[in-house]
């Protein structure tokens, strides 16, 4: 019952990314590397963005980092 949901937000997702590359309105690397810094999960014990919690979030996700930034530009554009 899942599957029609699913599909129609990947669909939804990929067709804001065509549309952005069309029309040239891009989304800077920095811009998506401030949204994962938003993450609870990429934050150290000092409260800041950690590389080594970064790839933790990454394995307990089962994601890869390509995935995670196609995610959130894909958000950043939903905005």
């Amino acid at each position: 019952g899942d599957f029609d949901g699913l599909l129609d937000g990947l669909i939804d997702e990929k067709t804001l990314l065509a549309f952005a590359d069309k029309f040239h309105f891009p989304l800077s690397k920095r811009l998506v590397d401030a949204e994962i810094a938003q993450i609870p999960q990429t934050k150290g014990l000092n409260g800041e963005f950690s590389e080594q919690s970064y790839r933790a979030f990454l394995a307990q996700q089962r994601l890869t980092d390509p995935e995670v930034r196609q995610i959130l530009a894909g958000g950043l554009l939903e905005r």
